[in-house]
């Protein structure tokens, strides 16, 4: 049976969407199917993904200064995403990141999904990942966090990647897309590998980033720099060991799950910490397999592309980049000394 056509309502712009009624269906024509906001970042570079239904005079009409509202209706091609009706039609989600492996993650797995999202970048320089609005999201103060609305119409505040990652794929991966069914050995597999990198692999090459690139005071600590370092190879082989030993071209099985993109984004950076990924040849050929899927290009560069090679290229410019990063990290870690 074919699968109906799920419709869209594409905001143009951020003026836009404030203009629009609270309820974007309270006027909507009876024979409209439903309608969802959806930023138009989502569209850049997605245009394979939406088929124009040619009536964005209608859905002009369902907001507030109709003539200054730069709205069209998009139908999301149901035939790239068979589970559209029960992934995507009750879809409200928002997601608050920056440029890091950990947002990566989250981005990766929507893209994966398919699933509509508002994007809501954090300018970490100006520590709004600090501000009241945000901690009232995520009381830790760090990216991601992702907000939706569960089915009875309540809010729900997420973070730690993940705690998202197991969200998104218990409520919306119906057909088990980047998940295996739960109860079977391959769920809990994921699981294992989901939490190794969450306890591993995040925590200790995040201090190797930190005492390889940001180190705050004049001389360098080799006895950090080498703990942190070793212990992240240590990690790493034991992926490799593991990669080689199951013959299977993913962390689990032969599909890629949020088990795989926990950790990809983490790989993807590893020569910013100073480490050779050609020193564990089964993850090389596993990234490289991670970099050819669609949704990993596409969440690498949420919510802004950056691209660390070709800037490590110009000593002045890495420098400089370097340089702003650390002024951040300085003074976030001043406020959290007052606190």
């Amino acid at each position: 049976m074919a699968m109906q056509r799920v419709t869209y309502a594409i905001i143009a712009d951020e003026f836009a969407d404030s203009l629009l009624q609270s309820d974007i269906n309270l006027y909507r024509p009876e024979d409209m199917p439903p309608l969802f906001k959806v930023d138009e970042c989502y569209s850049d570079n997605h245009d394979g993904d939406f088929m124009s239904l040619g009536n964005a005079r209608r859905v002009k009409k369902i907001g507030h200064r109709s003539l200054e509202i730069h709205i069209s209706a998009w139908n999301l091609v149901a035939t790239k995403y068979p589970n559209a009706d029960n992934m995507i039609a009750q879809s409200q989600i928002t997601l608050y990141t920056a440029m890091s492996p950990n947002g990566h993650k989250v981005a990766i797995a929507l893209e994966e999904l398919g699933l509509p999202y508002r994007l809501v970048p954090l300018n970490m320089r100006a520590i709004e990942h600090k501000e009241p609005w945000f901690l009232a999201i995520n009381p830790n103060g760090r990216i991601p966090a992702l907000t939706d609305v569960l089915e009875d119409g309540t809010d729900i505040k997420l973070f730690e990647s993940a705690s998202i990652l197991q969200y998104l794929v218990e409520r919306y991966d119906t057909d088990h897309i980047i998940s295996y069914p739960r109860g079977t050995k391959e769920h809990y597999q994921t699981n294992n590998w989901l939490f190794f990198q969450m306890g591993g692999v995040g925590p200790m090459q995040g201090q190797v980033n930190h005492f390889v690139r940001y180190l705050l005071s004049s001389e360098p600590e080799k006895y950090s720099k080498d703990r942190y370092s070793n212990e992240t190879r240590r990690l790493w082989r034991v992926v490799d060991k593991h990669l080689a030993e199951s013959g299977s071209r993913y962390i689990v099985g032969d599909k890629c799950t949020i088990a795989d993109i926990a950790l990809s984004p983490w790989a993807k950076i590893l020569d910013f910490a100073g480490l050779n990924i050609d020193e564990w040849p089964n993850v090389k050929a596993w990234q490289e397999r991670m970099m050819q899927r669609e949704a990993v290009k596409k969440g690498l560069d949420i919510p802004t592309k950056v691209d660390l090679e070709k800037m490590a290229s110009d000593p002045e410019v890495f420098k400089a980049y370097l340089a702003n990063n650390t002024s951040w990290i300085r003074h976030g870690m001043e406020e959290d000394a007052r606190l």
